[in-house]
């Protein structure tokens, strides 16, 4: 059971409410398969699975430097958190991303249950009242997902490294 995301219509919008705008300690959580992850895309060369708007709440993939972002608005400032992606997942496979921020720990990505990238940005996330946008994010210029989404979760706390591990093992045998 997935969406499968192909062109710049293909979306899914999520009207915004305040149990969907968290600002402090929450994670997002879904299954990816890119379909492509090639600088040949037309799509600006940005992949991005799913957005609240630019700022804050923001996955997306730069297809110039391999580079996966986790993006949030803390204090009025955007702060990335970047992962180059030197060959741990590629087009065509399924895996699990946890994207989480902590009021402790700072932002975290977690790639099939292991820790990839973290920072200690602990502040709160400037809430906002856009809705959510997953397959697309509406960008002139066209930053469509090009792939498959399965099992998106949003959780209202920061999960540990314990429970992000559980969720990917009871789940992987409907993706992997």
């Amino acid at each position: 059971n997935y969406f499968d995301f192909h062109e710049d219509w293909d979306r899914i919008r999520v009207k915004h409410s305040a149990t969907n705008s968290l600002t402090n300690d929450f994670t997002m959580a879904t299954w990816l398969n890119f379909d492509t992850l090639s600088t040949t895309t037309p799509n600006g060369g940005h992949i991005t699975p799913f957005a609240k708007n630019s700022q804050n709440y923001r996955c997306f993939y730069t297809t110039s430097t391999n580079t996966l972002y986790f993006r949030l608005n803390i204090g009025g400032s955007s702060v990335d958190l970047p992962y180059s992606n030197t060959g741990l997942f590629s087009a065509g496979e399924w895996h699990h991303f946890a994207f989480i921020k902590s009021s402790t720990e700072g932002m975290k990505i977690y790639v099939d249950g292991n820790v990839i990238a973290s920072n200690s940005t602990t502040g709160a996330v400037t809430a906002n009242t856009d809705d959510w946008i997953f397959g697309n994010w509406d960008y002139t210029g066209g930053r469509f997902f090009d792939g498959k989404m399965g099992n998106f979760a949003l959780y209202n706390t920061a999960l540990s490294a314990k429970q992000v591990k559980y969720v990917y093992n009871s789940l992987k045998h409907r993706f992997v």
